[in-house]
C-alpha cells in the first residue's frame, strides 16, 4: 500500500503528527488520571500496584506505539473509500491498539 500524498516531506509530517498525538494523549492522561480521577484511585488503593512499582517506561512506549499505529493507518487509508478500506482500517486499528493497550495495562 502507498501512503497518501500529503505534499512535501510525508515522512517528516508523519513523525511530527505521531509526536503531537503522543504529546496530546500524555497531557489528556495527566489531566484525566492525575487530576480528575485521582481521588477515586486513592479509594481503590490496594487494587493497584504501588506507584514505585509501576513500569512508566513501558506505559509510555505503549502510548507511542498507539500514536504511531493511529497516524500510520490514517496516512495509509485517508482519501480512500469503500467498505473494504473501512473494514481494513478498523481491523488493523483494533489489532494495533489492542496490543498496545495490553502491554500498557501490564505496566500498571
Amino acid at each position: 500500500m502507498r501512503f497518501y500524498d500529503f505534499g512535501g516531506n510525508t515522512t517528516r509530517k508523519i513523525i511530527v503528527a505521531t509526536l503531537l498525538v503522543f504529546l496530546l494523549w500524555a497531557i489528556i492522561d495527566l489531566i484525566v488520571h492525575g487530576l480528575v480521577l485521582s481521588s477515586l484511585y486513592a479509594l481503590a488503593g490496594p487494587v493497584f500496584r504501588p506507584e514505585y512499582d509501576t513500569m512508566m517506561v513501558l506505559i509510555y512506549v505503549a502510548r507511542l506505539v498507539e500514536a504511531s499505529v493511529l497516524v500510520l493507518l490514517f496516512a495509509l487509508f485517508v482519501g480512500r473509500g469503500g467498505l473494504a478500506y473501512g473494514a481494513g482500517f478498523g481491523a488493523l486499528l483494533g489489532f494495533g491498539m489492542g496490543m498496545s493497550v495490553g502491554y500498557g495495562g501490564y505496566g500498571l
